[in-house]
């Protein structure tokens, strides 16, 4: 007799990302693969974080291609809350990207060509530019479905937060792509700044969906994602001031940490941002 197991804490969050199939899809094959994802998860488990994130990996690509080729089979047709919903898994995508980019923190040779023994670091920091065009795309939707319970000063600020993170996006993509050195410090300079006014405008939101509980849940996400990187930024330059030499281990912690609540907080705003449509959806059937 098979004895009940205890799925792994992540098969809820891929549950969620069902959802992206078309609906006479997901009906048919959902719980199946939900229930084939969290055997493969429970096996993975037992040989620790490696085989969990390949099997991770796995799945979202294949969950990527099997969307485009469903939604392509039967015609694609984006209604306004077809693409809100779109938009909050974006938004969740967008923060599990931010994930690896934190994990790339730790590189310790920034300064040598692409590959060699840090390749897994450098792989992390890829995940940059697609993590923020994600969240980008994602708050796109965000502002359609909330714009009419936030006022003009604080939808023009998330506007300009926005654009200039898909700015950045774009640029990060194409220097990737154009192999462009890491070593440009007229790019560093632009991220930081570039990050300091998005997450500003982030913080601003959020200390506003505290106010008006915006969302039925994880408001306080907003602070997550907007504190923790400036913060960081201006305990660094105080060091400095200070002529203090932080270690290596101490600077790339507090980096990667401050970039991993980046990415938690999306995906918190992404869950809340998905259960609110579902709410509606089921209060108001006809939507």
């Amino acid at each position: 007799m098979k004895l009940d197991v205890k799925p792994h804490p992540s098969v809820a969050f891929y549950k969620t990302l069902v959802y992206l199939y078309p609906k006479a899809y997901r009906q048919e094959y959902g719980s199946h693969m939900v229930q084939v994802f969290a055997d493969l998860l429970h096996d993975a488990s037992r040989n620790g974080a490696r085989s969990v994130m390949q099997v991770w990996a796995i799945a979202l690509l294949d969950l990527v291609k099997t969307v485009i080729e469903e939604y392509a089979r039967g015609g694609i047709r984006m209604t306004k809350s077809s693409f809100t919903l779109l938009s909050s898994f974006l938004l969740m995508l967008g923060g599990l990207f931010w994930l690896p980019v934190s994990y790339g923190q730790f590189e310790q040779y920034w300064e040598d060509p692409f590959g060699g023994p840090d390749i897994l670091f450098e792989i992390g920091q890829k995940f940059m530019g697609p993590a923020m065009l994600l969240v980008a795309l994602g708050l796109l939707g965000f502002v359609l479905h909330y714009g009419s319970r936030l006022s003009s000063l604080i939808k023009a600020n998330l506007i300009i937060s926005n654009s200039i993170i898909g700015t950045m996006a774009v640029l990060g993509i194409a220097g990737d792509l154009m192999l462009l050195p890491k070593t440009w410090e007229w790019a560093w300079y632009f991220f930081i700044v570039g990050m300091i006014i998005h997450l500003t405008g982030i913080i601003i939101l959020g200390i506003c969906a505290l106010r008006c509980q915006l969302l039925t849940r994880f408001n306080v996400a907003f602070l997550l994602i907007g504190l923790p990187f400036p913060i960081y930024m201006f305990v660094g330059l105080i060091v400095q001031l200070m002529h203090i030499t932080p270690s290596s281990a101490l600077n790339d912690g507090f980096s990667a940490a401050s970039l991993a609540a980046m990415g938690l907080g999306w995906i918190l705003i992404g869950y809340a941002f998905f259960k609110d449509q579902i709410m509606i959806k089921k209060l108001q059937p006809s939507l």
